[in-house]
């Protein structure tokens, strides 16, 4: 008897979701964060120039992955270059490592985003609340 033809026709691979990126300023992240409410926000605030960010970021994208099935909980990513520039580069970065979270770029000085974001630079951790405040910053995933 021949088998189930699903077995003998190959299905067609996964494509990955489309990479999420927009170019943001402070106000525009906040608003940014602020259409997720209702959700948990988890954000990797990073940048391109920062090779420690670039070598925790993938225990991150795992992270994430690991809570692919719950929907109230974002996990985002962020990085703070200046250059426009750069947009190709974390395009590239992110979509390497396999991550498919919204990616937002934020083009402000590093030490106006330590100030606004109240931590010591990057690499940095923030969670947002279901009504977009604060609720822990980090500058580790430990």
């Amino acid at each position: 008897t021949p088998g189930d033809p699903s077995e003998i026709i190959p299905k067609p691979p996964i494509e990955p979701a489309p990479l999420t990126f927009k170019e943001v300023d402070w106000d525009g992240f906040q608003q940014e964060i602020a259409g997720y409410k209702g959700k948990t926000v988890v954000v990797d605030c990073w940048a391109t120039w920062c090779t420690t960010c670039k070598a925790k970021f993938p225990k991150y994208v795992e992270l994430a992955k690991s809570y692919a099935n719950r929907s109230e909980i974002v996990f985002a990513n962020l990085a703070n270059d200046e250059d426009e520039e750069k947009n190709e580069e974390i395009k590239e970065f992110v979509t390497k490592s396999g991550a498919t979270m919204p990616t937002y770029r934020l083009g402000i000085d590093p030490a106006d985003f330590a100030n606004n974001m109240q931590v010591d630079g990057v690499p940095a951790y923030v969670i947002y609340d279901t009504e977009g405040a604060v609720a822990f910053r980090s500058n580790s995933l430990e």
